[in-house]
């Protein structure tokens, strides 16, 4: 839906500048949270009704572990999720092999 009253072009704006917050801010930090992009570009809103007027903030499942954290095996931070056993899979090995942020954290 194109914002058509002046109500709305001021919340999409907001709402414009709440994607490019959030997409910023994955690119923040050491290392960056944004290792393949995949959830960046996920980052996206609708309108969700006019009466009264609401948005819809949309991304990939996984902004929660993300957003929350997870915890080790050995030590818990407190977040909601944990690893279960000190190695990854080979699944989640192959998930990060190739991807350059991440080069001298893992070595497979």
């Amino acid at each position: 839906m194109e914002p058509s009253s002046l109500i709305q072009r001021i919340v999409k704006d907001f709402a414009d500048e709440k994607v490019a917050e959030a997409i910023e801010r994955l690119t923040r930090g050491f290392p960056p949270h944004n290792a393949t992009g995949s959830l960046a570009q996920s980052i996206a809103f609708t309108f969700g009704g006019i009466e009264p007027l609401t948005i819809n903030f949309e991304m990939n499942y996984y902004w929660d572990y993300i957003n929350s954290g997870v915890n080790g095996v050995e030590r818990n931070n407190g977040a909601p999720y944990s690893f279960k056993t000190l190695n990854p899979s080979s699944a989640m090995i192959d998930a990060f092999q190739g991807v350059g942020s991440l080069d001298g954290f893992i070595r497979a």
